[in-house]
């Protein structure tokens, strides 16, 4: 169902240094996805799986990478079923009161989300949490 908000969570790290465009990564729903009707459609702690569909790492100041993680499938009752979602950017503006830098996709990388990680030896952590949004198929 299409506009219903979820928390992904990504399992292991991923390391710009080593990650490139292609590479898969795993994750779990933090929060279960419901329907329009509070039905739960994906329970919380499902699997999730994804691919990087961009990473760039910028080596002048200030370092930091960016990664494009595509959301692909989520497992429902051991059966992995297309999951398609974008990064969902309300909460953290309604926290901000707007203050936020929203990193953008590119036209081609539609339904996904763009993270900007800092340092010089940039890693998504395991545990990191994002908001997302389904959308339709």
């Amino acid at each position: 169902t299409p506009g219903q908000p979820f928390v992904f969570e990504l399992t292991p790290p991923i390391a710009a240094d080593t990650a490139a465009g292609g590479d898969p990564f795993a994750g779990r729903l933090a929060t279960a996805i419901r329907d329009r009707k509070g039905k739960v459609v994906a329970p919380a702690h499902a699997p999730v799986e994804g691919r990087l569909l961009r990473v760039e790492v910028r080596r002048t100041a200030p370092l930091a990478a960016t990664l494009v993680l595509k959301l692909r499938t989520v497992e429902i009752g051991g059966v992995p079923v297309p999951l398609t979602a974008d990064r969902d950017w309300r909460k953290l503006l309604s926290q901000r009161k707007g203050q936020v830098e929203i990193p953008m996709s590119f036209p081609w990388e539609r339904n996904s989300g763009v993270f900007r990680v800092q340092g010089e030896h940039a890693v998504m952590k395991a545990g990191s949490q994002s908001d997302w949004i389904t959308e339709a198929q």
